[in-house]
């Protein structure tokens, strides 16, 4: 059994997409007490994504060191990178990018450029919503990694949304390719093809992640706890090396 966790990505606040769901850090930090958050910002309900940012890194940076933030940034808004830069400087540990929900192209997108630059200058994350069609499929995140490779680029739902046809193969491609590409373990039901990641060598690049309240904490660790030997590694070094958490 794994002693201690680190979330890799949790969605606090209410969001404009589940009506009525509310993610609260310090009742996710009481419910489970081994273990420690990487949070985000839901979208809101009037989209205010700079005060959603403001509030869930005021509510870290009053967890008594168990919960760190990310900047959740759209590129094309007015003033993105000027708010990428003043949170990474007020202590967000990563950017965190929603191409799905943004409308944009990871790989395509001009405006994105100058955000990235910020996360470039000081060495941080940056996780993309990913697996979406048409925006952040496995390839386009690939290129998107290999565009800034300086840095790690974490990549949600194991790079994949629709797990037929080649999207299995796209995602092992994209890996072997980018070594500065990382995957959270969220989503993934194919627990064969994770264990596979690790027996490939992979295990390093697996980061746990619950993406509560989008998928179940107890379903994703029990999969990670599956990993035997990397078990330790998934759910908690992995991310710790990644995002820099001493």
């Amino acid at each position: 059994m794994v002693g201690d966790w680190l979330d890799a990505l949790v969605f606090v606040g209410a969001s404009r997409y589940e009506p009525g769901v509310e993610v609260i850090i310090e009742s996710v930090l009481d419910r489970s007490r081994d273990t420690d958050l990487i949070c985000v910002a839901s979208v809101p309900p009037d989209r205010d994504l700079g005060r959603a940012n403001r509030r869930v890194f005021d509510k870290c940076l009053h967890s008594g060191g168990r919960a760190r933030a990310l900047a959740r940034i759209d590129p094309l808004e007015p003033g993105s990178v000027q708010e990428a830069r003043e949170l990474v400087r007020l202590g967000c540990i990563g950017l965190f990018l929603d191409p799905w929900r943004d409308s944009y192209s990871i790989s395509n997108c001009a405006a994105l450029d100058a955000v990235v630059e910020v996360a470039e200058e000081h060495g941080i994350p940056v996780t993309v919503e990913s697996g979406f069609p048409w925006v952040s499929e496995p390839l386009q995140v690939a290129n998107f990694a290999a565009s800034h490779p300086t840095i790690p680029i974490v990549a949600t739902r194991g790079l994949q949304m629709n797990m037929s046809g080649l999207s299995l193969e796209a995602a092992s491609i994209a890996l072997e390719r980018c070594p500065n590409l990382y995957l959270l373990s969220s989503g993934v039901y194919r627990q064969d093809w994770l264990e596979a990641l690790v027996t490939t060598g992979f295990a390093d690049r697996l980061l746990y992640a619950s993406m509560a309240p989008d998928f179940h904490p107890e379903l994703e660790r029990a999969r990670v706890e599956m990993l035997s030997s990397a078990s330790e590694r998934v759910a908690v070094a992995n991310a710790k090396r990644v995002y820099g958490w001493d």
